[in-house]
């Protein structure tokens, strides 16, 4: 139970349920993956953020003759493919103007307060939280962001759902999980989305 309450913040992911609904969730999981469109999704998406994000911000570098963190570089690319592939949204944080990005602030507050959990004695890291000062400040924080991330997301998202016309498409997870893994229906429920948010 104890893990369960470190990774809390994670709720009910597939890194932090047992047995059936495991089970559940990694089927509904390889099922996405594993379809010809969210895989052109991920090819085209990867392609398109190479070519019109990382590769004009490395050419920038060479012709101005900059330092460039290519940490920082490459995880604007990871967040905004995966974004992309999550929620059919773009993030829109790899370009040459490097805009500030909340979200990657965010993920790093979380990490670090979940990873503070393991080697911090329970009571301490629960106090924390009661107070809001510490990691446990970043951790409410960064899962304010998302939130407010989700929020945004989701009501796009719906948008989107409103104006849509061609039946039987969905690539990205939002839209495959909205849709029970069928038929595209432009009536999704994203109620229960809304409720975690």
């Amino acid at each position: 139970m104890e893990f369960k309450k470190i990774f809390e913040v994670i709720e009910d992911a597939i890194f932090n349920i047992d047995s059936g609904m495991w089970e559940d969730m990694r089927n509904s999981s390889h099922a996405i993956f594993s379809r010809q469109d969210f895989q052109s999704l991920w090819v085209s998406t990867s392609v398109s953020k190479i070519n019109q994000g990382l590769v004009p911000i490395l050419d920038n570098a060479v012709e101005k003759n900059i330092l460039v963190d290519l940490q920082d570089v490459f995880q604007r690319f990871l967040f905004d493919t995966s974004t992309i592939l999550m929620t059919g949204y773009d993030l829109k944080c790899l370009s040459i103007e490097m805009p500030k990005v909340d979200f990657g602030d965010a993920v790093d507050g979380v990490s670090d307060a979940i990873f503070y959990r393991h080697v911090k004695p329970a009571f301490l890291w629960k106090l924390q939280y009661r107070f809001g000062v510490g990691v446990e400040k970043r951790l409410r924080r960064g899962l304010a962001v998302f939130d407010e991330l989700l929020e945004k997301i989701i009501s796009a998202k719906k948008e989107d759902i409103k104006s849509y016309d061609t039946k039987g498409e969905v690539t990205d997870v939002l839209t495959y999980y909205g849709d029970d893994a069928e038929e595209f229906r432009p009536e999704m429920d994203f109620s229960q989305w809304e409720a975690e948010t």
